[in-house]
């Protein structure tokens, strides 16, 4: 996803802003008693992060989203603060949304607004679009691009690891798993080590293309010196660092994991120790798979399964090591490790424009797979056990077991339908119940069912289109948060506006005022000041429809004369024939 965003000033610039020419009011014009009332009105129209945080908890969206418009500066304000025509949000606000006065991550607007699925819409404000755009930019790509450059280091050695054999001696492939392991490894550890060099104002397409350039030339050089090194490497030596290679990079996710989890689980995590967080965590894992859990990581259908992945692909790594083995437990673990690991590198495309969308969609479909086969299994159970007990005693490969003629059965929702063995049937009774049973399975399963799952599909599919720009939003916004998690909450620097002793003062009015009234349900909403001129053209306007509706009624009653009209003429046509025909 491209980090540009909304064309406004960078918030690291210096803010000129020149003192507001203000009249200070005198002792007579106004009491301590009239300041304080008059307080009340300051308050409303400036931005308030606790207000918002409020209104995001109690899931008042409405309200939030009216708060968040309090961030975007007036003409006449960036005229006064020298800001450019394009830019429409205060930066000192900016700075308040990205978490500058939060002391930990859990009071962060991004958190509390990800917490709350009915308040996600907040992030297709303007303000939240540039907090996004700006974490993504401080810190956000420079650890995902590290994520994704480790994730495909964990894929080679994994796969690399799975494919080797150390009992049976080197294989005839070791030269070339060798060579993918040293220019893979190699690659991807250059590509880790610029991503330190990756800063903020860092140009990203020179980075890209010298961080490439360099590694062409190691690639070339390495590619010179490949059949040397593969002339004096050991297998079992190559094998067992491969395997430790690959336990390190899974020790590494495994803390990622748990940081992201730790900052999660429980909201007075600092509060607790490591002992009870970890039984609430796994208390909280294990619901996960029957209710709603407690914490918002372990909502995440990847979150489920990643922690349990590192972990045995972490021990894996070690029994690799430590007591390498060859039989069928190992093979069975190794398919499942590598497909799994696999599998879940589809989350790396969580931050694409198009496939941030798509993975959601994508679960959804599958909700509507399992949904399906509810109502699929009895009937692929009752043709399984129709087409066994037909087919008993008649030596046919496809249905002489139970689990053979399941298979056969699910083979023909795919449309794979063999009418050979049914031809070998004697007649006329079994041979007329194998193709009633077949015709019919054939036409319940492809042309009912089978239809009915592709209508669900293009149900869930035109729903998520509906939202399709909020939930790459929400899974771009997941992944920032992610990367904030483990290195907890970042500031952003802000340039302090200057000193100004009515607007300082009024500011410590604000911010007593706001300690000792947080906001509460029964708070009204500040009422929007309009300019005697606004009124006067809203006036104008409500006239202008006024008279509309008057032509449209006059031209109703107009068209209602007409029609009775050309009743009449017509009951007088009918008369006049009814006395010709008589």
């Amino acid at each position: 996803m491209e980090e540009g965003g909304l064309g406004h000033r960078s918030p690291y610039e210096p803010v000129a802003t020149p003192p507001e020419p203000a009249r200070q009011p005198s002792h007579q014009e106004t009491t301590p008693g009239q300041e304080r009332n008059q307080a009340p009105a300051v308050t409303e129209a400036a931005f308030n992060l606790k207000k918002l945080h409020g209104y995001i908890e109690r899931k008042k969206f409405q309200r939030a989203w009216r708060e968040l418009d309090k961030c975007k500066l007036k003409v006449t304000a960036r005229k006064e603060r020298g800001e450019a025509k394009g830019v429409p949000l205060d930066s000192d606000l900016l700075g308040e949304l990205y978490g500058n006065h939060a002391k930990v991550l859990r009071e962060s607007t991004l958190f509390k607004l990800l917490r709350e699925p009915a308040m996600k819409g907040l992030l297709e404000h303007e303000a939240m679009a540039e907090v996004l755009r700006l974490k993504w930019k401080h810190f956000g790509n420079k650890m995902y691009i590290q994520q994704c450059l480790l994730y495909l280091l964990l894929l080679l050695t994994l796969t690399i690891s799975v494919s080797m054999d150390l009992d049976n001696g080197p294989a005839p492939e070791f030269h070339g798993q060798l060579s993918l392991c040293l220019h893979g490894s190699v690659a991807l550890g250059l590509g880790f080590g610029a991503t330190f060099l990756l800063e903020p104002e860092t140009d990203r397409k020179y980075w890209g293309l010298a961080t490439l350039g360099v590694i062409a030339i190691v690639e070339v050089v390495l590619w010179l010196v490949s059949e040397l090194i593969a002339l004096h490497a050991d297998w079992a030596w190559f094998a067992r660092i491969n395997n430790v290679l690959l336990s390190a990079v899974a020790s590494y996710f495994i803390w990622f994991e748990v940081k992201e989890l730790y900052g999660e689980v429980n909201e007075r995590a600092n509060e607790n120790g490591w002992a009870c967080i970890a039984l609430e965590a796994l208390g909280d894992y294990l619901k996960s798979f029957v209710d709603k859990p407690a914490s918002h990581y372990f909502e995440s259908t990847f979150n489920k399964l990643q922690l349990p992945l590192f972990v045995a692909l972490f021990v894996f790594g070690l029994c690799e090591v430590l007591s390498p083995s060859s039989g069928d437990a190992e093979l069975y673990v190794s398919i499942t490790l590598a497909f799994a690991t696999w599998a879940l590198s589809i989350q790396y495309l969580e931050v694409h424009e198009t496939a941030g969308y798509l993975i959601p969609m994508m679960k959804h479909m599958l909700h509507d797979v399992f949904k399906f086969m509810a109502f699929y299994v009895p009937f692929l159970c009752a043709y399984t056990i129709a087409y066994y007990l037909l087919f008993q005693g008649r030596n046919e490969d496809a249905y002489n077991t139970l689990s053979h003629s399941f298979v056969t059965a699910f083979f023909v929702l795919v449309g794979e339908i063999n009418a050979d063995p049914f031809e070998k049937l004697p007649a006329p009774g079994p041979i007329v119940l194998g193709y009633t049973l077949l015709l019919t399975h054939a036409t319940l399963v492809i042309v009912l069912l089978l239809n009915v799952l592709i209508a669900m599909m293009n149900a869930t599919m035109a729903t998520d289109m509906e939202t399709a720009q909020l939930d790459a939003i929400v899974s771009f916004a997941e992944c920032i948060l992610r990367s904030e998690k483990t290195i907890t909450l970042q500031s952003l620097p802000v340039a302090p506006p200057p000193t100004n002793c009515r607007t300082d003062a009024m500011q410590r009015a604000i911010m007593a005022a706001d300690d000792e009234s947080p906001p509460s349900d029964a708070e009204d909403e500040p009422e929007p000041v309009v300019s005697l001129k606004t009124l006067h053209k809203k006036l104008l306007a409500i006239e202008a429809r006024a008279a509309t509706l008057d032509a449209i009624e006059m031209r109703f009653t107009a068209l209602q004369d007409e029609n009775a009209q050309l009743q009449e003429m017509l009951r007088c046509l009918d008369a006049f024939l009814c006395r010709h025909d008589a």
